[in-house]
């Protein structure tokens, strides 16, 4: 099994294009929340609420998205419910994790997830 991820970009810069720190990992996203968040309190005692973000393609599909809040933005979005438009702003990032199949083997994978810096509800 592997995962492939798609992106398709407005903008390409060239190995000489001095691109913007702030903007070398940023994410837009419009869509439509299509899961309960999930809020919990991390063991450091930090608040965070995963989404699961279905956001549609002008082809008629749509890619389900899964993003990630902390803090503030945590509080606010484990209030939102199915259905809810939302526009998220963040980062694209990766974590490893380890996942025990039915016979007792781990392995180890892969999560990509957009960490939320901000958003807006119904737009």
């Amino acid at each position: 099994m592997k995962l492939m991820l798609y992106f398709f970009a407005t903008d390409i810069f060239g190995e000489k294009d001095e691109v913007p720190e702030e903007e070398a990992n940023s994410v837009m996203l419009n869509g439509y929340l299509c899961k309960p968040p999930s809020y919990r309190i991390t063991p450091k005692g930090r608040d965070i609420t995963d989404l699961l973000l279905a956001v549609p393609r002008n082809t008629g599909h749509t890619d389900y998205i899964p993003c990630i809040a902390w803090g503030k933005n945590a509080m606010i979005t484990r209030e939102l419910t199915i259905g809810d438009r939302i526009r998220v702003n963040g980062r694209m990032q990766s974590r490893p994790y380890k996942k025990t199949d039915d016979r007792g083997i781990q392995r180890e994978m892969t999560a990509y997830e957009v960490s939320v810096n901000a958003f807006d509800k119904g737009r």
